[in-house]
């Protein structure tokens, strides 16, 4: 799959994660704080398609071996579980927890190699142990870092970047709850006002009740 795809993929999953530590957070500090599991999660999405870099002797190796070791999962599990035993040890991740860090890092490893298996390239996600690369063959996409022609890359972006809007937006309105004295909760409205969420039903239901019978005899225009 695309480099940009992965980048997102990382980023939404690496915010999930993280989201219901940070909703525990004082209010300005969870915009730094979802900004730091986004970009984390960026750049572990993207971690494994650095095999590019690797040079095998000639193209038709490189093209072979690409998703080979990098991308698979008992290797990656195993490089998450160091990571975020890792990033547990210092004082400033140490309040998240090392089972969430852990788990952040895991899954934002083996959801790319899962991902590409989607694609028509194959991928060994159980290496070292040998199998035929598996390729589910059911997505169109470009491969990482400008190997395929600019039109393929970015093709499939668009749906975890709208997953991360709606996140963004929905920890945005908790932190404007948060200031407001009531955090992660819709402020209600006064005694005896209208709820805005509300009107709607409550216009409908009243005009069902007082003034059904204007229906009869009326043709009702599609």
């Amino acid at each position: 799959m695309d480099s940009l795809t992965q980048i997102c993929l990382g980023a939404v999953v690496g915010g999930a994660v993280m989201t219901p530590v940070i909703r525990r957070l004082p209010g300005p500090k969870r915009g730094a704080a979802i900004r730091y599991a986004l970009l984390g999660g960026a750049v572990l999405g993207t971690l494994p398609d650095l095999d590019v870099m690797i040079d095998y002797g000639d193209a038709v190796a490189n093209y072979t071996y690409h998703r080979g070791f990098s991308h698979s999962l008992p290797v990656l599990a195993l490089l998450g579980l160091v990571l975020g035993w890792l990033l547990a040890r210092l004082p400033r991740l140490a309040s998240l927890g090392r089972g969430r860090l852990i788990t952040y890092c895991v899954l934002c490893l083996v959801t790319h190699p899962l991902l590409d298996s989607f694609t028509t390239y194959g991928t060994q996600l159980l290496w070292p142990w040998p199998s035929r690369p598996i390729s589910l063959a059911s997505v169109l996409g470009g491969d990482s870092w400008s190997r395929r022609a600019p039109s393929d890359r970015g093709s499939h972006a668009l749906e975890p970047l709208s997953g991360l809007g709606t996140g963004r937006q929905e920890l945005g309105r908790t932190s404007r709850g948060a200031t407001a004295g009531q955090p992660g909760l819709r402020r209600r409205p006064a005694h005896g006002a209208a709820d805005p969420l509300q009107q709607p039903a409550v216009a409908c239901q009243r005009d069902h009740a007082a003034g059904g019978s204007r229906m009869d005899g009326q043709r009702v225009r599609l």
